[in-house]
């Protein structure tokens, strides 16, 4: 899977249990992680349909190509967003206390948004 980021903390938060990650993007986060340089936590991984639904996604995150990582702080924000560059990752969210990332095709590449 990883070797940064367990299938547990990557899984739907629903209860269904599904972790359905796309191989090369956790590649891209084990990148993303060594540039980093310490422990980045997972606020959301997959999500299977439904669930994206219920917290009114946007339907990135169940194509397991999207994550939310733990940002409390403004300098982790900056790591998280200069290591997501470095590595490929040009679908960027920024929210008050975590960073979305994703490679979901079809999708606008090279932005940043805000949320």
């Amino acid at each position: 899977m990883s070797k940064y980021f367990s299938e547990d903390e990557l899984r739907c938060k629903c209860g269904c249990g599904q972790c359905l990650m796309d191989d090369f993007f956790l590649i891209l986060l084990d990148s993303l992680r060594e540039e980093v340089d310490e422990p980045i936590g997972v606020v959301s991984g997959y999500r299977c349909p439904k669930h994206d639904l219920e917290v009114k996604g946007e339907g990135n995150h169940p194509y397991g190509e999207a994550v939310d990582l733990a940002a409390p702080t403004s300098h982790m924000k900056f790591k998280i967003v200069k290591a997501a560059l470095q590595v490929g990752i040009t679908r960027i969210g920024i929210g008050k206390t975590f960073v979305h990332l994703d490679i979901v095709k079809n999708h606008p590449e090279r932005v940043v948004w805000l949320y």
